[in-house]
């Protein structure tokens, strides 16, 4: 145990070691730092030139994913890997996985931790900088919503894993012969999707098929129980898309008894 301890200690110095000296290695090429691995980072990654440039990627998640699809892994449609590609699959890119804290831009210097356990800083030298760090989502300041058990966003495979878990768990616990109550069962499959913009629609007819296709069959009981609702603020759903498409979807959900309800604002 303690010769594993040491060669760990060992591991961790070394690595240390080859992250400061290599940020002090004089280049051939122009370095080019792209923080990112989201649409704009990672296309942009495998688009340079690496005979003329030296690209390294910064980003605290090590895969592009193609989030048109996220939806559909929530309910297992599609696998978590059908929708990802690691970062190091672009040849010849130097990645690491980090977050950037602090650009100094005199220095042409980026001052990084490792998005990792340990949280070890280190600095990384540029050239030239591209950001492409994507956005995080705005919760307008409505009370409850962060650090909520029963509050999901849908942005990042770990968002859509934790659905998967929790969509699972309501049907075990509506299941469980400690709920006797139906309208506690109702509650428990009560499922709220907020905005009705183009991930929300996609996830609420992924969830409707996950209801028809699967729940019918496992939980034939509780099936007739569950619910699926959308709010929206505005007066309709899609609402930059066509409004043949809209009358489309308003449709298609009233028919699959998807309740909508537009003009409504989440208060708390």
């Amino acid at each position: 145990m303690n010769h594993l301890r040491i060669h760990s200690k060992l591991s961790t110095q070394v690595h240390r070691t080859l992250a400061t000296s290599a940020s002090k290695t004089l280049h051939t090429k122009p370095r080019i730092a792209v923080i990112g691995a989201g649409w704009a980072g990672y296309r942009v990654a495998q688009d340079l030139d690496k005979s003329k440039f030296e690209v390294e990627v910064i980003s605290p998640r090590n895969h592009f994913l193609f989030t048109p699809l996220l939806p559909s892994t929530t309910v297992g449609t599609l696998e978590f890997r059908a929708i990802q590609e690691p970062v190091r699959t672009i040849p010849h890119v130097v990645y690491h996985q980090a977050n950037v804290n602090k650009i100094d831009f005199a220095k042409n210097t980026l001052h990084c931790s490792d998005a990792l356990d340990n949280g070890f800083d280190f600095h990384l030298q540029y050239d030239a900088l591209i950001l492409a760090p994507g956005s995080e989502t705005n919760t307008l300041g409505v009370p409850g919503v962060k650090n909520n058990a029963h509050v999901f966003f849908l942005k990042q495979l770990s968002h859509s894993r934790a659905i998967r878990n929790k969509l699972l768990e309501c049907f075990e616990r509506a299941s469980s012969p400690a709920v006797t109550d139906e309208a506690h069962r109702r509650e428990l499959l009560n499922f709220v999707v907020v905005g009705g913009g183009p991930t929300s629609i996609e996830f609420a007819s992924e969830l409707y098929d996950f209801l028809e296709d699967d729940v019918s069959r496992w939980y034939p009981d509780l099936y007739p129980l569950a619910k699926v609702k959308i709010i929206e603020a505005s007066g309709h759903i899609l609402g930059s898309f066509n409004n043949s498409l809209v009358h489309y979807v308003e449709k298609l959900f009233k028919k699959r008894n998807i309740e909508v309800l537009t003009g409504t604002v989440v208060q708390k």
